[in-house]
């Protein structure tokens, strides 16, 4: 039913009809039936006549209610009536509608199945399950699953296909292995699979492997060592991550998701017959990438008696997509000044009493072209005298500092729930990027990522202008065939990089502050003790893992770093006890430099070809351009390749000067740092690598199995490199080869030889084979030879060894083993190392652990206990104690005892104690920590390590690190507290930290809500040399209502103060408190009005952390009234004041402006300006008025 006509008459008929409705209808409990018809309300009033009221026919037809009565539609009838749907009403409750993305594809391929198989005579028992899951099915033709023995290279075939036909979004397929399985799988072994999706073109897709242990049940497990000399991928688990080791099936389309909204949990729904999960909120959402065209979603809902609804949403996928939005804004005016014209330090441009003409462009474009290329772009040009708009275009802004400002500096909330998206990381005028397949072009800042190359890496983080091209197509074994990557930049930033020793906290002090925003890159890295070798790096994530503060240069991560990691297991021959790992924090990062010339120019081109699928060809040239040296790049790099572990490949480099001499290091987190790296000749050096590794098996996949790898490489006095610094000629080469020899021996050979020239010459050679002579006896047998020069004394000695080792199982659980080592020749200065080594690993049931050990020998004797005891399944104890003397009889006494223990499912501790007494140190360690979720909506962290280290001068050094964290979410709240304390205590001084970090949001409603932060850290010592501290607090409050908003309103409070350590800067302390509030609100329809109150002190002291203090103040108070008046014509008057207590000055002006909407994108407006500043301290006064007039267009 449609009812139009005058508002009084239409409303009192609806009134009625109303309680017509409302009178006849039955409800049965919660339930009512739909209502007998629709009303459809259209108010005609005053300001809008149908008729003309001069006439009596016009007042009556005024006066009128129409009343139009449509037949029924069936549902389908409705449906039809649209031609694309994209919101529809459910049946049973909710609603589910479809939004598309034009602009990002980001594919998946997920398989998964069980993490253990058993099996009988290399077949499962059960079948396997293997669960696909996949957002572009609609751009697969078939897919297969491919099982690979262990450690197949890409290139092995496999030893089994499961072959599927159209692939849904989401599937299970059973493999019970014998039908497709081409060779029986060893028991105890395991195998490796990945799903691999063909489009119809025979393009594919390849996810990453992932491994199922192959187990058969009651058979022990041979303890003969692995293959260990293959390159691995970083491990990969069955929870199905979708990474891609072939990726070349093109995607053109968007992506399109389905959400529901406020459906039961308790009903099924499926999505064009897939069933997709609706979440205890209620809601689900359903991606899909799909091509260009028309596409529609089935969408089946049943509930719980199994009745079922469905409705249908369409969609049209264009090829073409453009969005851009645009500002163009001229101003023009001109001032008169009198008074004391030198008062006023401004530029003449605009207050010399000529005509000034200034002006602003800006734009943000975003848009696909021909369903392939991806462009965006973005420019601002600021506003500048418009003869200067389009100068600098090259150059990064040089006001970009306040852009790198934490956002919190301005308002801390804002109260719209909006987040901050930029695609456009540029810190110039310009930003260009476009993209096509998996190649880019762009101008703006971008990483140059040059790592392709063991002896040329260059990764900087820069601004201007780079390509990359890569081909689609790739050879078999996943390599991009094609690809070119070339940057230009002007040198606007200079390289750094630190390394920081764990402290046990988790503020790190960078070597510099104003650091270019996002050029950092954050590493944590387990190196073997005194050695540069990593064990293990982890990439740090910024929010994440870590907070920066570019322009002050601190880290603070959300985790303490410990300073230790523990060592690795033991071997056949020993040189001397095992030791743990340090753990560094290493940051890059790109720094302004004042003084640094902007002609100066740095770019690169890296490139490499695959000549068919196994003979690349690669170079790599850099260029930075300096004031005083150069820096220069130049290496070429050819691999021959059979496989990821089968290849050749020989590397020349050669360099001109030290491509950083910022390279620092610190052990007490950045408070003191020594320069590192610091010897490179300016003369530059060459760099000659060779290196070949082959894997059996990759080749012949009946082959019997062995790994080789051989390696020569040479660097030249002057070589240099961010990561490598050559202070003398070095000469590193080598040969290993470890051979599985049938099914009970692996036969392993290395033979390494290293000199650096003038300073020593070792060479070692060793061989060892290892006998499985039962399924419990392993018999192992070794022999070295070593030779170590000291080039610089002259002392050289030799010496043979030997050694074996017997293993036995005395159970499944329990293992003895006895090993001795014999100097079967010493000669020169090589002293003897006979050793003899008994121990033992017991099981004494599913939860207790035996471990011990005792070798005594020439070089020193040691002993080793350790156990572990699973007490509960949530709880277990270890304790270690190590015991060693050297030839001396200098004692190493290491002792370890922790527990850990997850009391139930809201808390877990765990405690950890060292005891240390080397040869060069000796100390204690104690670590507790504990995780508390103490409801379900507040958790806890505590950790505590205290430790007490002493060198061989007897300078000992007491560290302590507590750090203790409170987390909280539910409902209207969210808040987290951290507070961390370190002190290092030498003879000669003592240093104390404290940090701490504290948010906090409080959601009164909608339109309401609170934030605030709290982050302070205070270091001194009895010196005064590391006095450092930083105080950040901010309390910001918004109103910002939704259903009526004609009150808005903004606040804030901040204070800062900062002392930074010596290491970073010897500039006096600095403090500000800034006070600010302002809002808007609508008095009318046509009366609005705005004000804005604002304090700010800042003040400076005259000396490093003493003398009197400095202040500078400001007040600000401004309030703005305007009114709409007719023919659309926008009228406001301002007023500001601006006062200085310190300066005791006054500056307050009028504004006066008239605006007009001329068209939808365009606004004129015209005023006049009436400003005054009086100074009665240096009694200088001036008066400066002008006209302007204002031309903005927006797109």
């Amino acid at each position: 039913m449609k009812i139009k006509g005058f508002l009084v008459a239409t409303s009192a008929l609806c009134l009625v009809l109303a309680q017509g409705q409302t009178h006849s209808q039955t409800c049965d409990g919660d339930e009512c039936p739909p209502a007998a018809y629709e009303l459809q309300i259209i108010n005609k009033g005053e300001s809008e006549p149908r008729s003309t009221n001069s006439t009596e026919e016009g007042r009556a037809d005024n006066r009128r209610v129409d009343i139009t009565v449509l037949p029924n539609e069936s549902e389908a009838q409705q449906r039809a009536t649209k031609a694309e749907p994209r919101r529809v009403d459910l049946e049973f409750g909710g609603s589910v509608w479809i939004a598309t993305d034009p602009v990002k594809l980001e594919r998946s391929l997920k398989v998964t199945t069980a993490n253990t198989v058993s099996t009988q005579n290399g077949l499962p028992i059960e079948p396997l399950e293997f669960k696909l899951k996949t957002n572009y099915a609609s751009f697969i033709d078939r897919w297969e699953i491919r099982i690979w023995k262990e450690g197949a290279s890409l290139a092995a075939k496999p030893i089994a296909v499961i072959d599927g036909g159209n692939v849904q979004s989401d599937q299970t397929v059973s493999w019970s292995g014998n039908s497709s399985l081409k060779r029986v799988i060893e028991s105890d072994s395991k195998i490796e699979y990945a799903v691999r999706a063909y489009a119809s073109s025979g393009a594919f897709d390849q996810n990453l492997r992932q491994s199922v242990d192959w187990e058969a049940p009651g058979v022990a497990a041979s303890r003969l060592p692995e293959l260990t000399l293959r390159e691995q991928d970083l491990p990969a688990t069955n929870s199905g991550a979708s990474s891609f080791t072939h990726q070349t099936i093109p995607l053109h389309g968007a992506t399109v998701r389905v959400y529901g909204m406020n459906i039961n949990p308790n009903h099924s729904v499926d999505v064009n017959g897939e069933t997709v999960k609706v979440s205890e909120d209620a809601r689900f959402v359903k991606e899909s990438l799909m091509p260009y065209g028309e596409h529609s979603f089935e969408i089946t809902v049943e509930n719980e008696s199994g009745d079922t609804s469905s409705s249908t949403l369409n969609t049209r996928l264009n090829d073409q997509y453009f969005f851009l939005v645009g500002l163009a804004d001229v101003m023009v005016g001109e001032n008169s000044v009198s008074g004391s014209v030198e008062a006023l330090s401004v530029d003449d441009d605009h207050y010399g009493g000529d005509l000034f003409v200034d002006g602003r462009l800006a734009f943000y474009l975003k848009g696909k072209v021909k369903g392939k290329y991806l462009v965006t772009a973005q420019m601002d040009t600021g506003l500048e005298d418009v003869s200067e708009l389009f100068e600098d275009f090259h150059q990064k802004d040089p006001q970009s500092v306040f852009r790198r400002l934490d956002p919190e500096q301005y308002y801390p909330v804002y109260g719209d729930d909006s987040t901050l998206y930029d695609d456009t990381d540029s810190q110039g005028k310009l930003y260009v990027r476009v993209e096509w397949d998996r190649s880019h072009v762009l101008w703006g800042n971008y990483n140059t990522a040059f790592t392709g190359a063991e002896l040329a890496p260059f990764n900087r983080s820069l601004y201007g202008a780079q390509t990359v091209l890569r081909s689609v197509a790739t050879t078999e074994l996943g390599d991009t065939r094609s690809s070119v990557s070339a940057f230009a930049s002007n040198s606007e930033s200079l390289f750094r990089h630190n390394e920081f020793l764990g402290t046990g906290g988790s503020l790190y002090y960078l070597r510099d502050t104003d650091i270019v925003s996002g050029s950092e890159k954050i590493a944590v890295e387990v190196r073997q003790r005194d050695s540069a070798r990593v064990i293990e790096r982890v990439e740090l994530i910024a929010g994440r893992d870590y907070d920066i503060d570019d322009f002050q240069g601190r880290v603070i991560l959300r985790r303490p770093l410990t300073s230790v990691s523990p060592g690795a297991g033991p071997s056949i021959i020993r040189q001397e006890p095992l030791d743990g790992y340090d753990t560094w924090l290493v940051v890059d990062y790109e720094i302004y430099m004042e003084d640094l010339d902007l002609s100066d120019a740095t770019a690169g081109v890296r490139a490499k070809q695959w000549l068919g699928n196994h003979l690349g060809i690669g170079g790599t040239w850099a260029h930075e351009q300096r004031d005083q040296e150069d820096y220069d790049l130049k290496a070429t790099d050819i691999t021959l390749k059979a496989s990821d572990n089968t290849y050749l490949q020989a590397e020349f480099a050669q360099t001109q000067s030290s491509q950083t001499r910022g390279n620092f290091q610190s052990d007490d987190g950045g408070l003191n740092f020594t320069q590192i790296n610091t010897d490179a000749s300016e003369e530059g050096g060459n760099a000659v690598s060779v290196e070949a590794r082959i894997a059996s098996q990759d080749v012949f996949t009946d082959a019997m199995p062995f790994d080789v790898a051989l390696w020569a490489k040479r660097y030249e006095q002057g070589y240099s490199t961010a990561a490598l610094e050559a202070n003398v000629n070095t000469l590193d080469a080598g040969a290993q080869l470890v051979a599985k020899l049938g099914k009970r021996f692996v036969l392993s050979l290395s033979n390494r030889y290293l000199e650096q020239e003038n300073v020593q010459r070792d060479t070692d050679s060793e061989a060892q084979i290892d006998f499985a002579a039962t399924q419990r006896l392993t018999l192992s047998s070794a022999i070295s030879q070593s030779t170590e020069k000291d080039l610089i004394s002259g002392d050289e000695g030799t010496g043979l060894i030997s050694a074996g080792k017997i293993a036995y199982d005395l159970s499944e659980s329990t293992e003895v083993y006895l090993a001795h080592q014999q100097t079967l020749r010493a000669t020169g200065s090589y002293t003897s190392n006979d050793s003899t080594t008994v121990g033992t690993r017991i099981g004494l049931s599913d939860r207790l652990n035996l471990n011990a050990e005792y070798t005594v020998g020439d070089r020193g004797n040691s002993a080793l206990v350790g156990a572990e005891w699973m007490a509960s399944d949530t709880y277990s104890v270890y304790a270690n104690y190590k015991r060693s003397t050297d030839e001396q009889l200098v004692q190493d006494n290491v002792v370890t005892v922790g527990q850990r223990k997850q009391v139930n499912r809201r808390l877990s501790v765990y405690t950890e104690h060292q005891f240390t007494q080397e040869s060069d140190r000796e100390g204690t360690s104690h670590t507790f920590g504990l995780d508390q979720d103490l409801t379900d909506y507040t958790s806890a962290h505590l950790s505590f390590q205290t430790a007490h280290i002493e060198d061989e001068n007897s300078d000992a050094t007491e560290r302590d690190a507590v750090s203790v964290g409170l987390n909280h979410q539910r409902n209207k709240v969210q808040a987290s507290t951290k507070l961390e304390y370190r002190r290092d205590e030498t003879a000669l001084d003592e240093v104390e930290q404290m940090v701490t970090t504290n948010r906090v949001e409080y959601r009164r409603s909608d339109a309401s809500r609170w934030q605030g932060k709290f982050n302070a850290s205070r270091t001194s010592s009895r010196s005064g040399d590391e006095n450092a501290r930083f105080v950040e607090a901010g309390l910001g409050y918004a109103f910002r209502p939704v259903l009526n908003d004609r009150l808005n309103l903004l606040a804030r409070a901040t204070y800062l103060y900062d002392l930074k350590p010596v290491s970073q800067s010897t500039d006096p302390d600095q403090r500000s408190f800034i006070l600010s509030t302002e809002g808007i609100y609508d008095i009318t329809k046509a009366w609005s009005t705005g004000m804005k109150l604002a304090h700010r002190t800042s003040e400076i002291r005259l000396g490093r952390n003493t003398g009197d203090w400095v202040v500078n103040d400001a007040s600000l108070a401004a309030v703005t009234i305007a009114r709409r008046v007719p023919f659309g014509v926008r009228a406001s008057a301002s007023y500001q004041w601006l006062f200085s207590k310190e300066t005791d000055s006054v500056r307050h002006g009028t504004l006066l402006s008239l605006g007009k909407q001329v068209s939808d994108h365009l606004l004129f407006s015209v005023g006049y300006n009436f400003t005054n500043f009086d100074d009665n301290l240096a009694d200088d006064s001036y008066d400066v008025r002008g006209w302007f007039l204002n031309l903005v267009g927006t797109y």
